[in-house]
């Protein structure tokens, strides 16, 4: 083989090698960990153990205010009494354990359990649910899975940790239009990409109507994203996570490889579409977080 056929060969395999190793894949057993709410939208679990007491843990339900009540970019939040969420089962004949989860106190006050981020142009509300599951665990078996909080990455850490940016693949996993396997439950993959920069100083204007029917155009706030891609109803309050096993690295511009491989890491929250546009808002794990960390261990 001669210089230049050898040098196309070298080429032709870096290009198999990049196409192979650049774009990963979905970890199956992480599907545990998200949840159908309500037959009408998506949520997910995640883990926070006691930094005294690594055996004990709490466990949230992370999803949308627009998932536990009415809500809008213009208008407040005004919940539901309840919702249901449906819960994996070892069973082979009962494939979703529906659990019921209370949002209101006596004087129609979210309960303790229930926070909803103080910034009402914030979709997100973290639920701690780790009595329900205690309790019904003692009466049927679970399989669940959640993501430990080692796996919400903060927006500014994004590009470091992971080396994803704009134009970049991430998926987003849910139950979009309610489309789900009838015989397990299990939520459907959904392929993005990264389509605004992961800078945290996005400004976005939206309109919207309000209670009686008035269009507002409002700015989105906090620290978001957007992902280009056919993310629909359903798919709000699922997470959007990173491709797990993407070798390829970017430094300075040039590209390399690395056998570090990366799980499937939470970036954010699916919240609202653009109209008009196939683009989503992402809410960043930086506020989901900050909710977490609210609920103290005793």
């Amino acid at each position: 083989m001669n210089k230049i056929g050898l040098a196309l060969f070298f080429l032709f395999t870096l290009i198999c090698n990049i196409k192979s190793q650049s774009i990963g894949k979905i970890d199956e057993q992480i599907l545990n960990a998200i949840v159908n709410i309500d037959n009408s939208g998506t949520g997910f679990l995640v883990a926070k153990s006691d930094p005294n007491n690594k055996e004990n843990k709490k466990i949230f339900l992370v999803t949308n205010k627009h998932m536990i009540g009415e809500w809008s970019m213009v208008d407040s939040l005004i919940p539901k009494p309840s919702i249901l969420v449906y819960l994996y089962s070892q069973n082979e004949g009962t494939p979703v354990i529906p659990i019921k989860i209370d949002l209101l106190d006596k004087d129609n006050k979210l309960l303790p359990s229930v926070k909803a981020h103080p910034n009402h142009k914030i979709d997100i509300v973290v639920i701690e649910i780790t009595k329900q599951i205690e309790l019904t665990e003692a009466i049927d078996n679970f399989d669940i899975g959640f993501f430990t909080m080692s796996y919400l990455i903060p927006l500014d850490s994004i590009s470091t940790q992971t080396y994803i940016g704009l134009g970049d693949q991430v998926f987003a996993i849910g139950y979009p239009a309610g489309i789900t396997s009838i015989k397990t439950n299990k939520p459907i993959v959904k392929s993005s990409y990264i389509s605004s920069p992961l800078s945290g100083d996005l400004v976005i204007n939206t309109p919207w109507k309000d209670r009686s029917n008035k269009t507002i155009i409002s700015s989105a706030e906090g620290k978001f994203f957007l992902v280009d891609g056919l993310i629909i109803g359903g798919n709000s309050g699922g997470p959007i996570v990173h491709p797990k096993e993407r070798k390829v690295k970017m430094t300075n511009g040039q590209i390399y490889y690395t056998e570090e491989e990366i799980p499937n890491l939470v970036f954010g929250i699916v919240s609202f579409c653009l109209p008009n546009t196939g683009i989503t808002t992402i809410y960043a794990c930086d506020h989901i977080i900050e909710l977490v960390n609210e609920f103290k261990f005793k």
